[in-house]
């Protein structure tokens, strides 16, 4: 009998020890959809309402991504791509404390959809104009510091 318990504990040290080591892919994150919804009052509690496919310019909405992705940042399309650089300082940069998720890149950080998997962010466009959205996704690595990010790009046209 003490055999068969040494037998028995000697292979779940190993399996514990094996699974410890084991090396994880990360995975690549993907868009299920984005969408542009309405904002709705809620009893004090903006929520999304129904998608809009005509937002109009100086109207906040909910932008919202559903994905599995670790973090999500979106570029509304009215300010460029500019990475942190000789031409950009702490000061200039108009979103400097918002650059997470793509490094040194200026972008709009995101919340998550409660009780869904997703991201979101409210945002009004100040004018009228056909927009390039870039939906950028991001995962982690469980067991190091790599990472695996996507940039998803969708036209948006504000109308006055």
């Amino acid at each position: 009998m003490k055999i068969k318990s040494k037998y028995i504990l000697i292979s779940v040290v190993f399996f514990l020890g094996y699974s410890c080591i084991e090396d994880y892919d990360t995975p690549t994150p993907t868009l299920e959809s984005f969408g542009v919804y309405e904002l709705v009052n809620n009893n004090g509690i903006l929520e999304a309402g129904s998608e809009v496919t005509n937002p109009v310019a100086g109207t906040t909405y909910r932008l919202q991504a559903f994905t599995q992705s670790d973090i999500a940042t979106f570029w509304p399309g009215d300010f460029t791509y500019r990475p942190l650089g000789a031409n950009d300082s702490i000061i200039d940069s108009r979103n400097y404390f918002l650059h997470y998720g793509q490094p040194g890149a200026q972008g709009l950080t995101t919340n998550s959809i409660a009780g869904r998997r997703g991201w979101f962010q409210d945002y009004a466009w100040p004018d009228s104009a056909t927009y390039d959205v870039a939906i950028i996704l991001t995962n982690h690595s469980p067991d190091d510091e790599n990472f695996v990010q996507v940039v998803f790009d969708r036209q948006i046209t504000v109308s006055e």
